[in-house]
């Protein structure tokens, strides 16, 4: 088996561009792929095309703003897919509107988007690998620390 089959991967944004175009990549190349994007309704169709191709994959609504949100669809994930091994941040907005004209609490949403959910990413992972190294849980998933340095 050649690597990304049979790993399982949860990739953010999608349900369009990269997103989905990483998605259909892993698809294809055996890995089992959480689709996660706040487009609900679009992922739906997005996951019916993937398993008619043959993939296996799960649908995770996911506001990439929402703190708690994170952990949730982590949590709803590898419940349906098992350990994660893969993870992709796709999601981002571009604001619709140069600098010189773009509103402030527009650039404060694109902000939340593209900046503070890297950050989410991160934390979900550092809290996980606290988690598997002071013994509190066990190690049923593979945690996400390649995106980011945390100290356990």
């Amino acid at each position: 088996m050649v690597w990304p089959a049979g790993e399982a991967a949860f990739l953010t944004g999608a349900a369009s561009g990269m997103g989905l175009g990483t998605a259909r990549a892993l698809v294809g190349a055996g890995a089992r792929v959480a689709l996660a994007d706040i487009d609900a309704a679009r992922l739906e169709e997005v996951a019916s095309d993937l398993r008619a191709q043959g993939g296996t994959v799960s649908v995770v609504p996911l506001d990439v703003t929402d703190p708690d949100a994170w952990a949730a669809g982590a949590d709803h994930a590898e419940r349906e897919l098992g350990p994660i091994s893969i993870l992709a941040q796709f999601a981002g907005v571009s604001g619709g509107a140069p600098i010189d004209s773009l509103r402030l609490d527009v650039w404060r949403w694109v902000h939340r988007i593209n900046v503070e959910a890297q950050f989410m990413v991160c934390r979900l992972s550092c809290r996980d690998s606290r988690r598997t190294a002071s013994g509190r849980t066990s190690s049923t998933r593979r945690r996400w620390q390649a995106s980011c340095r945390c100290s356990t």
